[in-house]
């Protein structure tokens, strides 16, 4: 799965978001969806609460969708990279990879 990263920062103390995935389920915050039913070569858009921009679509077996991820700013840099390519992970299993740029831990090198 091809998933572009759109995050938002949250006020200090907010627990990051939880993302993994499981074939076509992904899991955000312990709610299930599951992708399978986008054909290949078609698109969904979701409807209803959801934390997914735009169309989520299937190219070459591959998902490809924006997803929104909120992080507590409390532990990551005020300034967090603008490049695109940065926000953009390939997960085929498992947790998605936190893409936030965090603060440097006093003491530890």
């Amino acid at each position: 799965m091809k998933i572009y990263i759109f995050p938002i920062a949250a006020i200090p103390g907010h627990e990051d978001d939880n993302v993994s995935l499981s074939g076509d389920i992904l899991t955000h915050n312990g709610r299930a969806f599951d992708l399978s039913a986008v054909p290949e070569g078609g698109s969904a858009d979701p409807d209803g609460d959801h934390p997914f921009v735009g169309p989520i679509t299937r190219t070459d077996g591959v998902l490809h969708l924006g997803l929104r991820m909120t992080y507590d700013t409390a532990t990551a840099e005020p300034i967090q990279p603008v490049d695109p390519a940065h926000w953009l992970v390939d997960v085929a299993d498992g947790p998605v990879p936190d893409r936030v740029v965090r603060k440097a831990t006093e003491g530890v090198e």
